[in-house]
């Protein structure tokens, strides 16, 4: 290969991880969210300012849905593409909480089989709570408080 080629083809590669790293390659890879616009905005910029390795790590493993409640939760449908389920209240929701659930996923918590649910303790919400600080979130998703999962 001449080195004018691969010159070109490295410069296409780095372009492409530019666009894979903008709001728009997120919302390209995260596809269709059956949310509302302004969820799914919401949804696209928390996983935007996440580090790419838990991006991707959000890409394979989690999928997001709207729910009536008003609250953030996540069930693990272990049967799914993508196993790790997002739902997200209409009210206003913080980002850090999307991200919250997102590092319950990434950690690994353990959940129950039977119901789908997360069995948090008190340190795996300690530890949610400082993962999302760690990425660089402020907000009700870094409280230690008790919270619906």
């Amino acid at each position: 290969m001449k080195k004018h080629e691969w010159e070109s083809r490295r410069e296409t590669r780095t372009e492409h991880r530019k666009w894979e790293d903008s709001l728009d390659g997120v919302a390209y890879w995260l596809g269709d969210l059956p949310v509302p616009e302004s969820l799914e905005s919401m949804i696209i910029r928390a996983v935007h300012r996440l580090p790419s390795a838990a991006r991707e790590f959000v890409y394979y493993n989690c999928q997001f849905a709207s729910s009536e409640d008003g609250v953030v939760r996540m069930r693990h449908v272990p049967q799914a593409r993508q196993p790790w389920l997002i739902t997200v209240g209409a009210r206003h929701v913080d980002e850090s909480l999307i991200i919250h659930e997102i590092a319950h996923a990434w950690l690994g918590h353990e959940w129950d089989p039977q119901r789908g649910e997360l069995r948090i303790t008190q340190q795996d919400e300690e530890v949610a709570c400082d993962l999302t600080r760690q990425w660089g979130f402020e907000g009700e998703g870094t409280e230690r408080i008790d919270r619906p999962h």
